[in-house]
């Protein structure tokens, strides 16, 4: 098994990557933050949301699943994504 600092070097040490999102533009960077940061932290409020006013967790659970989804959908529409 590979302990997370011999992830991180594998990561790290690959150049090719590094010059990638160093020269990556701006666009691409907000892509990013728009469907990775904020579709999750809307998930996340509305996960907490929830849980405080349901009176089962069962009623919320699989309302998790909905993360991945909304940022396929928020990928097409925003960022022209086309799923495979």
């Amino acid at each position: 098994m590979t302990s997370n600092s011999n992830k991180w070097s594998i990561l790290l040490d690959n150049q090719q990557s590094v010059n990638q999102v160093i020269m990556a533009p701006p666009m691409q960077w907000v892509y990013v933050l728009i469907l990775g940061v904020f579709s999750s932290a809307i998930a996340y409020v509305a996960w907490t949301k929830a849980l405080s006013v349901a009176e089962k967790t069962s009623q919320v659970s699989n309302n998790m699943f909905l993360t991945p989804f909304l940022t396929s959908v928020l990928g097409f529409l925003i960022a022209g994504e086309i799923p495979e």
